[in-house]
Formats: C-alpha cells, sequence, structure tokens
C-alpha cells in the first residue's frame, strides 16, 4: 500500500508542476499550452489579460505540489505530521477537482471527467491508501 501511495503521490506531484509550468511559465507564449488547457483564443490582448489568471492558477498549482512533497517527506521519515499535511492538501486537491468539474465553460465532457478522475480520483485513491496504511501501521513506525 506504501509503494502505490507513494506512486499516486508522486503522480500528483508531476501533474501540478505540469500545470504550473503551463499556466504560469508558457501561457503567453506557447500557444499549444494554452490550447491544451481549453483556451482556444489567440488574441494578444485576450491572451495577455487572461494570463494573469492563469499566472495564479499555475502558482497554486506549485503549492499543490510543494505541500504533496513536504507532507510525502514527513510521511516517508515517519513523522506523524507527514500523514496531517497529506491529508490536508489531498483534500484541496480532491476539493479542487470537484470545484472544477462544475465551473468548467463550455462544458466539455472529457474535461469534466479528467476533473473527477484525474484530480478528485487520484486524491480520493491516495486518500484511501493513506487510510488503510495508518490503519496497518502505528504512528510513527517507517
Amino acid at each position: 500500500m506504501r509503494i502505490a501511495l507513494k506512486v499516486l503521490i508522486g503522480l500528483l506531484i508531476v501533474v501540478h508542476l505540469y500545470f504550473f509550468t503551463l499556466e504560469a511559465i508558457l501561457w503567453e507564449d506557447w500557444s499549444d499550452a494554452r490550447h491544451l488547457l481549453g483556451f482556444l483564443r489567440d488574441d494578444p490582448s485576450e491572451v495577455a489579460e487572461v494570463a494573469k489568471v492563469a499566472k495564479n492558477q499555475g502558482v497554486s498549482n506549485l503549492f499543490l505540489a510543494a505541500g504533496l512533497a513536504w507532507g510525502l517527506f514527513g510521511w516517508s521519515q515517519g513523522r506523524p505530521v507527514g500523514r496531517s499535511i497529506l491529508t490536508l492538501f489531498l483534500g484541496f486537491i480532491a476539493v479542487a477537482g470537484i470545484v472544477g468539474y462544475f465551473t468548467i465553460k463550455p462544458h466539455d465532457p472529457f474535461a469534466q471527467a479528467g476533473f473527477l478522475a484525474g484530480q478528485t480520483g487520484l486524491a480520493a485513491l491516495a486518500l484511501t491508501c493513506l487510510l488503510i496504511d495508518g490503519q496497518r501501521h502505528a504512528p510513527g513506525d517507517p
């Protein structure tokens, strides 16, 4: 279970770093980054205006990745606070996926499924693994 949890959290970290890169770094310079995220307009004034929000969203994804890495490090070292940090940040990600599902415009079933399966689903699965692991190991056990 611990290996599965590490893989799931690692995957979530990589995905959030990827979105940080697309939204905060590549948004204005690479139209494919915008298109991957569903922003299909290429008018420079619109791109520049939306870039402000995209950068903020990208930095939020960076914080989620950093929180997961912090929690994973603590948990891997057998520190009980690591489990708490992982629970907090996985919960943030799960809720953000639900919000994304309901707020994505235009309503795109593939994008909505991506939010539920790719974000909320992975976070919920990782939380389940964390819960099962907590029942099998005493706090502080490696």
